[in-house]
Protein backbone atom coordinates (compact mmCIF):
# COMPACT_ATOMS: atom_id res chain seq x y z
CA UNK A 1 0.00 0.00 0.00
CA UNK A 2 0.99 3.30 -0.99
CA UNK A 3 0.25 6.56 0.46
CA UNK A 4 -0.43 9.88 -1.13
CA UNK A 5 -1.23 12.78 0.41
CA UNK A 6 -2.63 15.01 -1.69
CA UNK A 7 -1.83 18.36 -0.10
CA UNK A 8 1.61 17.45 -0.23
CA UNK A 9 1.27 17.84 -3.85
CA UNK A 10 -1.18 20.65 -4.59
CA UNK A 11 -2.10 23.48 -2.73
CA UNK A 12 -5.08 23.47 -0.19
CA UNK A 13 -7.34 26.16 -0.22
CA UNK A 14 -8.98 27.66 3.03
CA UNK A 15 -12.00 28.24 1.27
CA UNK A 16 -14.66 25.33 1.42
CA UNK A 17 -16.22 25.80 -1.79
CA UNK A 18 -13.44 26.51 -4.08
CA UNK A 19 -11.63 23.24 -2.43
CA UNK A 20 -14.84 21.22 -3.71
CA UNK A 21 -14.73 22.34 -6.89
CA UNK A 22 -11.21 21.62 -7.39
CA UNK A 23 -11.75 18.17 -6.58
CA UNK A 24 -13.80 17.71 -10.29
CA UNK A 25 -10.14 18.45 -11.58
CA UNK A 26 -8.21 16.61 -9.43
CA UNK A 27 -8.49 13.18 -11.13
CA UNK A 28 -6.79 14.63 -13.81
CA UNK A 29 -3.99 16.62 -11.62
CA UNK A 30 -3.08 12.96 -10.04
CA UNK A 31 -3.40 10.87 -13.19
CA UNK A 32 0.17 10.50 -13.43
CA UNK A 33 0.83 9.08 -9.89
CA UNK A 34 -2.21 6.88 -10.35
CA UNK A 35 -1.79 5.00 -13.25
CA UNK A 36 0.28 2.37 -11.44
CA UNK A 37 -2.56 1.62 -9.36
CA UNK A 38 -4.32 -2.23 -8.99
CA UNK A 39 -7.16 -1.23 -6.66
CA UNK A 40 -8.97 1.70 -5.87
CA UNK A 41 -10.52 2.04 -2.38
CA UNK A 42 -12.50 4.73 -0.76
CA UNK A 43 -14.10 5.20 2.74
CA UNK A 44 -17.05 6.50 3.16
CA UNK A 45 -19.59 8.17 0.24
CA UNK A 46 -17.70 11.50 1.18
CA UNK A 47 -16.47 12.71 -2.48
CA UNK A 48 -16.82 9.51 -4.11
CA UNK A 49 -16.60 11.23 -7.58
CA UNK A 50 -13.05 11.17 -6.83
CA UNK A 51 -12.77 7.64 -6.80
CA UNK A 52 -14.92 6.95 -9.42
CA UNK A 53 -13.37 8.93 -12.18
CA UNK A 54 -10.00 7.84 -11.19
CA UNK A 55 -11.97 4.19 -12.07
CA UNK A 56 -12.50 5.32 -15.09
CA UNK A 57 -9.41 6.97 -15.80
CA UNK A 58 -7.38 4.21 -15.39
CA UNK A 59 -9.59 1.34 -15.85
CA UNK A 60 -9.10 -0.45 -12.77
CA UNK A 61 -11.28 -1.79 -10.25
CA UNK A 62 -12.96 0.13 -7.28
CA UNK A 63 -13.54 -1.16 -3.82
CA UNK A 64 -15.97 1.10 -1.75
CA UNK A 65 -16.58 0.85 1.47
CA UNK A 66 -19.48 2.74 4.20
CA UNK A 67 -19.03 2.72 7.76
CA UNK A 68 -22.89 3.75 7.84
CA UNK A 69 -25.17 4.30 5.42
CA UNK A 70 -24.71 8.30 4.21
CA UNK A 71 -28.23 8.57 2.10
CA UNK A 72 -29.95 6.92 5.08
CA UNK A 73 -28.53 8.86 7.35
CA UNK A 74 -29.66 11.90 5.75
CA UNK A 75 -33.08 10.79 5.67
CA UNK A 76 -32.89 10.27 9.73
CA UNK A 77 -31.53 13.52 10.29
CA UNK A 78 -34.36 15.52 8.26
CA UNK A 79 -31.33 17.09 5.97
CA UNK A 80 -32.57 19.49 3.03
CA UNK A 81 -34.64 17.92 0.06
CA UNK A 82 -31.96 18.66 -2.03
CA UNK A 83 -28.60 17.27 -0.18
CA UNK A 84 -30.69 13.72 0.50
CA UNK A 85 -31.19 13.42 -3.35
CA UNK A 86 -27.67 14.40 -3.63
CA UNK A 87 -26.99 11.74 -1.17
CA UNK A 88 -29.01 9.11 -2.91
CA UNK A 89 -27.86 10.21 -6.24
CA UNK A 90 -23.94 9.49 -5.08
CA UNK A 91 -25.09 6.35 -3.87
CA UNK A 92 -26.88 5.03 -6.98
CA UNK A 93 -24.03 5.48 -8.60
CA UNK A 94 -21.67 3.82 -6.20
CA UNK A 95 -23.76 0.89 -6.01
CA UNK A 96 -23.62 1.12 -9.80
CA UNK A 97 -20.10 1.42 -10.35
CA UNK A 98 -18.21 -0.10 -8.34
CA UNK A 99 -17.00 -3.45 -8.75
CA UNK A 100 -17.64 -4.31 -4.19
CA UNK A 101 -19.80 -2.20 -2.44
CA UNK A 102 -19.42 -3.18 1.48
CA UNK A 103 -21.65 -2.20 4.00
CA UNK A 104 -20.91 -3.18 8.20
CA UNK A 105 -24.51 -4.07 8.58
CA UNK A 106 -27.10 -6.18 7.60
CA UNK A 107 -29.94 -3.21 8.45
CA UNK A 108 -27.67 -0.96 5.76
CA UNK A 109 -27.54 -4.14 3.45
CA UNK A 110 -31.88 -4.58 3.63
CA UNK A 111 -31.95 -0.57 3.08
CA UNK A 112 -29.93 -0.56 -0.15
CA UNK A 113 -31.14 -3.57 -1.67
CA UNK A 114 -35.25 -2.23 -0.57
CA UNK A 115 -34.24 1.50 -2.01
CA UNK A 116 -31.99 0.67 -5.04
CA UNK A 117 -33.53 -2.38 -6.24
CA UNK A 118 -30.34 -4.64 -6.24
CA UNK A 119 -29.11 -8.02 -5.34
CA UNK A 120 -25.97 -7.39 -6.48
CA UNK A 121 -22.91 -9.62 -5.55
CA UNK A 122 -20.71 -7.23 -5.60
CA UNK A 123 -22.67 -5.46 -2.29
CA UNK A 124 -21.03 -7.52 0.27
CA UNK A 125 -21.48 -7.81 3.90
CA UNK A 126 -18.17 -6.73 5.87
CA UNK A 127 -18.46 -5.34 9.68
CA UNK A 128 -16.63 -3.09 12.05
CA UNK A 129 -13.58 -4.71 13.70
CA UNK A 130 -12.06 -4.67 17.53
CA UNK A 131 -8.94 -6.09 18.73
CA UNK A 132 -9.16 -8.73 20.95
CA UNK A 133 -9.76 -7.72 24.55
CA UNK A 134 -8.61 -9.16 28.01
CA UNK A 135 -11.84 -8.98 30.12
CA UNK A 136 -9.98 -7.21 33.56
CA UNK A 137 -10.47 -9.08 36.50
CA UNK A 138 -10.09 -6.06 38.72
CA UNK A 139 -12.98 -4.31 40.65
CA UNK A 140 -15.12 -2.18 38.42
CA UNK A 141 -16.84 0.82 39.02
CA UNK A 142 -20.44 -0.27 41.37
CA UNK A 143 -22.01 3.50 40.81
CA UNK A 144 -20.78 4.58 37.51
CA UNK A 145 -21.82 4.43 34.06
CA UNK A 146 -19.96 4.61 30.16
CA UNK A 147 -21.68 6.41 27.03
CA UNK A 148 -19.79 7.01 24.26
CA UNK A 149 -20.53 9.48 21.43
CA UNK A 150 -20.80 12.81 19.75
CA UNK A 151 -22.77 15.59 21.90
CA UNK A 152 -25.73 15.53 19.05
CA UNK A 153 -29.27 14.89 18.40
CA UNK A 154 -28.62 11.17 16.70
CA UNK A 155 -26.92 9.79 20.31
CA UNK A 156 -30.27 10.87 22.30
CA UNK A 157 -28.25 12.44 25.76
CA UNK A 158 -31.63 14.06 26.81
CA UNK A 159 -33.37 10.87 27.23
CA UNK A 160 -30.75 9.13 28.82
CA UNK A 161 -30.35 12.14 30.87
CA UNK A 162 -33.92 11.97 31.73
CA UNK A 163 -34.12 8.68 32.44
CA UNK A 164 -31.95 8.83 35.01
CA UNK A 165 -34.02 11.32 36.84
CA UNK A 166 -33.11 12.63 40.77
CA UNK A 167 -29.82 9.97 40.79
CA UNK A 168 -27.67 12.48 41.69
CA UNK A 169 -26.02 11.03 44.42
CA UNK A 170 -26.36 7.30 44.00
CA UNK A 171 -25.28 7.31 40.24
CA UNK A 172 -22.67 8.68 38.13
CA UNK A 173 -23.10 8.68 34.45
CA UNK A 174 -19.63 9.24 32.69
CA UNK A 175 -19.69 10.65 28.75
CA UNK A 176 -16.84 10.90 26.52
CA UNK A 177 -17.22 12.77 23.43
CA UNK A 178 -17.65 16.20 22.12
CA UNK A 179 -20.45 18.41 19.69
CA UNK A 180 -22.27 21.37 20.16
CA UNK A 181 -25.30 20.01 22.56
CA UNK A 182 -22.67 20.19 25.47
CA UNK A 183 -24.16 23.17 27.14
CA UNK A 184 -27.68 22.18 26.76
CA UNK A 185 -27.19 18.73 28.53
CA UNK A 186 -24.93 20.38 31.16
CA UNK A 187 -28.29 22.43 31.88
CA UNK A 188 -30.92 19.60 31.42
CA UNK A 189 -28.42 17.18 34.00
CA UNK A 190 -28.56 20.32 36.27
CA UNK A 191 -32.10 20.71 36.19
CA UNK A 192 -32.56 17.05 36.67
CA UNK A 193 -30.46 16.30 39.38
CA UNK A 194 -28.25 13.66 37.19
CA UNK A 195 -24.48 13.81 37.85
CA UNK A 196 -22.97 13.77 34.46
CA UNK A 197 -19.32 13.94 33.61
CA UNK A 198 -18.36 15.40 30.26
CA UNK A 199 -14.69 13.82 29.67
CA UNK A 200 -14.21 15.10 26.17
CA UNK A 201 -12.13 13.18 23.87
CA UNK A 202 -10.48 10.68 24.89
CA UNK A 203 -7.73 8.60 22.22
CA UNK A 204 -8.53 4.57 21.85
CA UNK A 205 -5.86 3.44 23.48
CA UNK A 206 -6.95 5.12 26.70
CA UNK A 207 -10.87 4.13 26.07
CA UNK A 208 -9.93 0.74 25.69
CA UNK A 209 -8.66 0.87 28.89
CA UNK A 210 -11.80 2.71 30.42
CA UNK A 211 -13.99 0.10 29.07
CA UNK A 212 -12.26 -2.27 31.96
CA UNK A 213 -13.28 -0.09 34.94
CA UNK A 214 -17.48 0.01 34.18
CA UNK A 215 -19.98 -2.44 34.49
CA UNK A 216 -22.89 -0.80 32.20
CA UNK A 217 -22.44 0.68 29.03
CA UNK A 218 -25.60 2.59 27.60
CA UNK A 219 -26.90 3.62 24.33
CA UNK A 220 -29.86 5.69 23.27
CA UNK A 221 -29.26 6.31 19.98
CA UNK A 222 -32.27 6.65 17.60
CA UNK A 223 -30.20 5.27 14.88
CA UNK A 224 -26.68 3.93 13.82
CA UNK A 225 -24.23 2.36 11.93
CA UNK A 226 -22.30 -0.64 12.90
CA UNK A 227 -21.86 1.06 16.01
CA UNK A 228 -17.76 0.43 17.15
CA UNK A 229 -17.92 1.61 20.86
CA UNK A 230 -20.74 -0.54 21.30
CA UNK A 231 -18.64 -3.43 19.97
CA UNK A 232 -15.73 -2.56 21.67
CA UNK A 233 -17.80 -2.17 25.36
CA UNK A 234 -19.16 -5.66 24.50
CA UNK A 235 -15.47 -6.79 24.15
CA UNK A 236 -14.19 -5.62 27.25
CA UNK A 237 -17.29 -7.18 29.01
CA UNK A 238 -18.98 -4.58 29.91
CA UNK A 239 -22.90 -5.13 30.06
CA UNK A 240 -24.51 -3.45 27.32
CA UNK A 241 -27.81 -1.50 27.47
CA UNK A 242 -28.77 -0.19 24.46
CA UNK A 243 -31.98 1.52 22.55
CA UNK A 244 -33.78 -1.65 20.46
CA UNK A 245 -32.71 -0.31 17.14
CA UNK A 246 -31.88 -2.75 14.05
CA UNK A 247 -28.28 -2.19 14.34
CA UNK A 248 -28.24 -2.71 17.91
CA UNK A 249 -30.06 -6.11 17.25
CA UNK A 250 -27.75 -7.07 15.02
CA UNK A 251 -25.44 -7.30 17.95
CA UNK A 252 -27.13 -7.73 21.04
CA UNK A 253 -29.64 -10.93 21.71
CA UNK A 254 -31.63 -9.42 24.58
CA UNK A 255 -30.93 -11.32 27.99
CA UNK A 256 -28.11 -13.49 26.83
CA UNK A 257 -25.29 -11.13 25.65
CA UNK A 258 -26.68 -7.45 26.73
CA UNK A 259 -29.95 -5.70 27.18
CA UNK A 260 -32.20 -3.72 25.00
CA UNK A 261 -35.01 -1.10 25.75
CA UNK A 262 -37.99 0.15 23.82
CA UNK A 263 -37.23 3.80 23.16
CA UNK A 264 -40.98 5.25 23.52
CA UNK A 265 -40.94 3.44 27.23
CA UNK A 266 -37.38 3.04 28.35
CA UNK A 267 -37.92 2.66 32.18
CA UNK A 268 -33.98 2.57 32.20
CA UNK A 269 -33.30 2.78 36.10
CA UNK A 270 -35.74 -0.08 36.58
CA UNK A 271 -34.03 -2.00 33.99
CA UNK A 272 -30.60 -1.01 35.70
CA UNK A 273 -32.14 -1.98 39.03
CA UNK A 274 -33.06 -5.34 37.91
CA UNK A 275 -29.45 -6.15 36.02
CA UNK A 276 -27.60 -5.23 40.06
CA UNK A 277 -29.26 -8.62 41.18
CA UNK A 278 -29.38 -10.82 38.28
CA UNK A 279 -26.71 -13.88 39.20
CA UNK A 280 -26.38 -14.28 35.16
CA UNK A 281 -24.73 -10.72 34.71
CA UNK A 282 -21.11 -12.45 34.85
CA UNK A 283 -22.25 -14.71 32.13
CA UNK A 284 -23.61 -12.22 30.05
CA UNK A 285 -20.49 -9.99 30.24
CA UNK A 286 -18.77 -13.28 29.34
CA UNK A 287 -20.86 -14.24 26.09
CA UNK A 288 -20.76 -10.60 24.81
CA UNK A 289 -17.06 -10.59 24.73
CA UNK A 290 -16.77 -13.89 22.84
CA UNK A 291 -20.16 -12.45 20.41
CA UNK A 292 -17.49 -9.92 19.53
CA UNK A 293 -14.72 -12.15 19.27
CA UNK A 294 -15.86 -14.81 16.66
CA UNK A 295 -17.62 -12.00 14.73
CA UNK A 296 -15.82 -9.29 14.96
CA UNK A 297 -12.08 -9.89 15.33
CA UNK A 298 -9.66 -7.78 13.14
CA UNK A 299 -8.23 -11.54 11.69
CA UNK A 300 -11.66 -12.59 10.76
CA UNK A 301 -12.60 -9.03 9.18
CA UNK A 302 -9.08 -8.41 7.55
CA UNK A 303 -9.21 -12.21 5.93
CA UNK A 304 -12.42 -11.22 4.28
CA UNK A 305 -11.02 -8.01 3.03
CA UNK A 306 -8.45 -9.89 1.60
CA UNK A 307 -10.66 -12.46 -0.18
CA UNK A 308 -12.16 -9.33 -1.53
CA UNK A 309 -9.20 -8.12 -2.81
CA UNK A 310 -8.03 -10.92 -4.72
CA UNK A 311 -11.29 -10.91 -6.83
CA UNK A 312 -10.26 -7.65 -8.02
CA UNK A 313 -6.64 -8.36 -8.77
Amino acid sequence: MKVFPIYDKFKRYNNKYLRLLLTFFLPFRIKKYTKDIDIIQQHQLAGVWVSLMIKFLNKKPFFIRTGYDTYQFSLNENKPYLLILFYKFMTYCSLKYSDVYSVTSSSDMKFLEQNFKTKSKKLVLRPNWVEDSKISTSERFPNKILSVGRLEKQKNYELLIKELKNTKGTLILDIVGEGSLLKDLQKLADKNSVEVNFLGIVNNENLMLMYQKYNYYISTSGFEGNPKTILEAMVSGCIVVASDIPNHAELIENGLNGFLFDLKNPNLQELLKSLKSNSLIKNISNQAAETIKSSHSINKISADYMNDYKTLI
